[in-house]
């Protein structure tokens, strides 16, 4: 090989070169030096990197001589060489050895640029001061898949990883996506070596140390000061966005209100009803995450987080007044407080609400208190007969879902007298003195809108560990207030768009359901309307005697019968509606100004204005343009009387509205054509039946519009991705014992979902159902936290 086709071969072509000698053997053994335009030592250090890159070589510094005279000096060693090695230490397997006394070495040298050099030295006089020295005699292969994997990252890839984490990608993540990039580049000739070069695709104990790096710099230490200043240091950035993040350090609060956030408080129905809940175990510190959720037309949607050290009432009560610090005149509809909050039994968080919302009316979720009684029957201390548990349990569940007052004090004296266990007497009796919380006789209210479970809130908490967090524990508060302002909101802000977009159809099922059932009110001269003022109160005849009149009034959305009396939407306001086009704050949400209000709410000023809503075949409604402010309310959720009736009539805007007889129909046809399909099966069909038993389990959870719609949307699914994750959030010892799916270890891993695979044998286990579990008279497993 000559100097010429060396020079190109081997060297950094954005240098000069002179004086070149050589004496080459092969790839990896030459002797070499030449004279190079480098001025200065940090100039060596990136012709080394350069030359590492070409030849797939790494090396290190062995000695940095002072400056003498006019020379500086640095020699460099192959990185295989035992130079800073101490025998044993690192070595894990003997079949990976870095270190083979490679004598292969470098010397840079460099004179200064002077008219004494210049004078003495032409090649100086012509730029190229630093002459360098390489004996490339290697004691190993060069190009070997073992020799690559002990390369150090290269630092543009470096910068690479780092971009990805602040994509918020993990390391796992991060590696899957830097191998896709790697095939997908058309400027990588050979993507075999590419990947077996630890230079350009590091391992993933390089990566994890990259990503410790980042995250210390990012996110601080887990907990102390270093955090504290990360998270201060950061709330500009969450202001960019439109968060508002508060810090109280000495109390260890965290206040979290997103944009999304800010728009679901401006909602007229955010001033109703409010559910609070805490959790745990969701970072390193186990602070506790309170959820505060607004009740609206499309679900409830996140008000606010709070995020505090402990669940003391001292926590609760510096985490919700920093929370109302940060909403302002806003917070609910206007308000300032909700008329409802909906919470479980913790005494904390209750006295902390009412410290701060003395105004608000605090309620108590049935099925906390339902499920805190029958543990109370089950818990060995008491010593109540098991042939008494269930008897006493419906004996309780009347006196909790009876509707009248004194109905519900008759069931009361009722208990007394048919409990003989003075323990379940006076534990009842306690109850009874906070009646006003649970039951039922006094929650007839309209701003309860039929919620009398903090189910909202249970489930948030499931969809922030499953979907944000995916079971993985953040690494500290600074990571958990990253998620809910970019994770959490883009998820809620998807669900919405989801509704907006018309791919959600339950409230067209829940009114098709609603206006069957009015179908028997064929007349609207039997609905009678007693003008009060501006508005009109209408009295709608019962289905089964038509002498007992039931009272609707649309302007709070109510009903005097058992259904329609707490704010639910019932079958007499949907005659009302039907005739009379009336509109009312509780109908299920199914129009174009709908579905734009649901818009607005995810998307802000952002938000298409109302005729993109608008179905196919709906006649032209008037645009909406501008911002949010003033068309969040349920004023805007219903149109003008004829686009009802095109409605009502079977003709809705969006075309797809389907009457539950053509459901039916359908289901008939489905069923005829499963039939057909079974009788062409011959020998054994064991495995068909056990089909037929799961989904009839599944069917017999089914109990609204939107389980039926899931169930038939995911008979066909397939099992999702399992999620591998690090640090795993914890779940109860119970939950633990019941995991028994095949392939899937008893730990806290997420759970599968969906329709389990044809012919798995799935061990029979208790449902986790407190009614199923009242009804076979065993006991319930404890949900999470504490005060449920």
């Amino acid at each position: 090989m000559d100097d010429k086709q060396f020079q190109q071969q081997f060297l950094p072509t954005s240098y000069r070169y002179c004086g070149l000698t050589l004496d080459f053997n092969s790839d990896s053994d030459f002797e070499t030096q030449f004279n190079v335009s480098i001025r200065d030592l940090s100039d060596a250090d990136g012709w080394v990197r350069q030359f590492e890159a070409i030849t797939k070589s790494n090396w290190k510094v062995r000695f940095t001589y002072p400056l003498k005279r006019t020379i500086q000096r640095k020699d460099y060693v192959c990185h295989h060489q035992d130079f800073r090695h101490i025998e044993g230490k690192g070595k894990k397997c003997e079949a990976r050895v870095k270190f083979t006394g490679c004598k292969a070495k470098m010397i840079i040298k460099i004179k200064a640029v002077n008219k004494r050099t210049q004078y003495r030295y032409p090649w100086v006089k012509d730029g190229m001061p630093a002459t360098i020295t390489i004996s490339y005699r290697h004691n190993h292969p060069m190009l070997n898949a073992q020799v690559l994997s002990f390369r150090k990252v290269d630092p543009i890839v470096k910068e690479k990883f780092v971009d990805y984490f602040n994509k918020g990608l993990s390391v796992a993540s991060a590696i899957e996506y830097h191998l896709n990039e790697i095939d997908l580049d058309p400027d990588i000739d050979d993507p075999i070596l590419t990947r077996a070069d630890a230079a350009l695709n590091p391992s993933r104990r390089v990566v994890s140390h990259l990503y410790d790096i980042w995250r210390e710099e990012n996110l601080g230490s887990r907990i102390g000061e270093g955090m504290w200043t990360v998270l201060r240091d950061k709330t500009k950035e969450y202001s960019s966005v439109g968060a508002t993040v508060l810090i109280n350090e000495e109390s260890g609060v965290i206040v979290i209100v997103t944009p999304l956030m800010f728009r679901a408080h401006v909602q007229d129905t955010s001033k109703t009803i409010a559910f609070v809940d805490s959790t745990a175990s969701c970072d390193a510190d186990n602070h506790s995450i309170t959820f505060v959720m607004l009740v609206s037309s499309y679900g409830a949607v996140p008000g606010g987080v709070v995020i505090t050290t402990g669940q003391r009432e001292v926590d609760y009560v510096a985490g919700f007044s920093a929370l109302k610090s940060a909403l302002g005149n806003s917070a609910f509809g206007g308000s300032g407080w909700p008329q409802i909050f909906m919470t479980d039994d913790s005494t904390a968080e209750r006295n902390a609400l009412h410290t701060v919302w003395p105004s608000a009316t605090l309620m108590l979720c049935h099925f906390h208190i339902l499920q805190a009684v029958w543990r109370w029957l089950w818990d060995s201390r008491h010593e109540v007969k098991k042939e008494d548990r269930q008897k006493f349990m419906q004996l309780f569940k009347d006196v909790l879902n009876a509707t009248d007052r004194d109905v519900s004090e008759k069931f009361y004296q009722k208990l007394l007298c048919n409990v003989e266990h003075s323990g379940y007497r006076e534990y009842v009796q306690q109850l009874w003195t906070r009646r006003t919380e649970w039951c039922k006789a006094w929650r007839n209210i309209p701003s309860m809108r039929g919620h009398h479970t903090n189910n909202f809130c249970e489930v948030t908490v499931r969809l922030f560990k499953d979907h944000v967090l995916t079971r993985c524990k953040a690494y500290n508060a600074v990571a958990l207030v990253d998620f809910v302002i970019t994770v959490m909101d883009r998820f809620y802000r998807n669900r919405l768009e989801k509704f907006a977009n018309g791919r959600i159809t339950a409230s067209n099922i829940l009114l098709e359901k609603l206006l069957l059932k009015s179908s028997y009110i064929t007349d609207p001269e039997t609905i009678g309307v007693v003008k009060s003022g501006v508005a009109s109160v209408y009295t709608v005849p019962s289905q089964s005697n038509a002498n007992i009149k039931y009272t609707v009034d649309p302007s709070i959305g109510c009903c005097s019968c058992a259904v329609g009396m707490d704010g639910s939407c019932c079958k007499h306001q949907v005659a009302v509606f039907k005739f009379f086009s009336e509109t009312f704050p509780n109908l299920p949400p199914i129009t174009a100004a709908s579905r734009h209000e649901c818009a607005v709410l995810a998307l802000g000023y952002n938000a298409p204005p109302l005729s993109f809503y608008a179905g196919m075949l709906e006649r032209k409604v008037d645009e909406v343009e501008g911002g949010y402010a003033g068309t969040i309310g349920h004023s805007s959720r219903t149109e003008s009387s004829s686009v009802m009736s095109e409605i009502l009539a079977g003709s809705s805007g969006t075309g797809n509205d389907v009457s539950a007889s053509k459901v039916c129909l359908a289901w008939k046809q489905l069923s005829s054509k499963v039939e057909a399909l079974l009788a062409q099966q011959e020998g054994d069909c064991s495995e068909f039946m056990r089909g037929i038993k799961h989904m009839q389990q599944r069917l017999d959870k089914v109990h609204t519009a939107n389980q039926l719609s899931s169930f038939f949307h995911s008979s066909a699914s397939f099992l999702p991705r399992r999620h591998h994750s690090h640090a795993m959030i914890r779940t109860q010892p119970t939950s633990a014992a019941r995991r028994k799916q095949l392939q899937l270890t008893r730990g806290a891993k997420r759970q599968l979902a969906g329709r389990p695979p044809a012919g798995e044998k799935r061990p029979k286990k208790r449902p986790r159902s407190l009614s199923s579990n009242i009804s076979n008279n065993l006991p319930n497993a404890k949900s999470h936290g504490i005060g449920h």
